[in-house]
């Protein structure tokens, strides 16, 4: 299957050959709010490419328990720090 893909597009057999892999670093979170008690949301973490510096992105399906309480916060107005 590689080779078929790496005979059809010269931008795959690059891109093949460089062996970049990315790794997804993502997890579940507890967070304690003051107000709201646990609050559980998915959380991705995003890392420069020399691992200096990471940005945690957290997040909540929708129609969740977490959802709702994340959403509480914009209307309450405190944050998650």
């Amino acid at each position: 299957m590689i080779e078929q893909l790496r005979l059809r597009s010269e931008e795959f057999a690059t891109l093949w050959d460089l062996h970049e892999v990315g790794l997804k670093q993502q997890s579940r979170k507890t967070i304690v709010h003051a107000e709201l008690g646990e609050i559980e949301l998915d959380c991705q973490e995003l890392q420069t490419e020399n691992l200096a510096q990471s940005l945690l992105v957290f997040t909540a399906t929708p129609g969740t328990e977490g959802y709702e309480r994340r959403a509480l916060l914009a209307v309450i107005g405190r944050s998650l720090a």
